[in-house]
């Protein structure tokens, strides 16, 4: 199915669901990843549509949903780590020097950005970020979330901040 600004609306907002069970697994070096879990659609109906997430040792996370069709695209992506202050976004023309979302949108590499409100996802716990994440996309999670340890998100982040003074 050829991907379109509207049927891409219709995906995002129509209920879609996750049957596998969700667990953090160590990629090393303080890097934590969810991968290749399947997501169900209705528009997008026998299409591989899978969703990715990372977090690393500084607490940045990122929620990617990405649709394998004739090409890899991405359809959403949530980005807490910044980009630099004279970034501008092709797209939207707005700088995003906070965490922020990208949405698909035809003929815009990248999708286009919006900073996320601190108070629409939380910026700290990246489990409570995760289950806003899949609320906002209208994604129910059947199966269990095993959540990445708040003590690990807590420590390596005082840990790093006593290095540095």
């Amino acid at each position: 199915m050829a991907l379109t600004n509207n049927v891409f609306k219709r995906f995002y907002e129509e209920p879609k669901v996750i049957e596998d069970d969700i667990s953090w697994k160590s990629e090393g070096s303080g890097r934590f990843v969810i991968k290749d879990v399947n997501i169900v659609s209705n528009v997008l109906h026998n299409e591989d549509i899978r969703l990715y997430c990372t977090q690393n040792i500084f607490n940045n996370f990122a929620f990617i949903i990405v649709y394998y069709g004739e090409e890899k695209i991405v359809l959403v992506k949530y980005d807490k780590k910044i980009h630099p202050p004279d970034f501008i976004d092709k797209c939207s023309g707005n700088s995003i020097t906070e965490p922020h979302k990208h949405y698909f949108k035809e003929n815009c590499p990248g999708g286009i950005r919006k900073v996320i409100p601190s108070h629409e996802i939380d910026r700290n716990d990246v489990n409570r970020a995760f289950m806003q994440f899949l609320d906002e996309c209208n994604i129910r999670l059947l199966g269990e979330y095993e959540k990445l340890s708040i003590i690990r998100q807590t420590s390596l982040m005082q840990f790093y901040s006593e290095e540095l003074k």
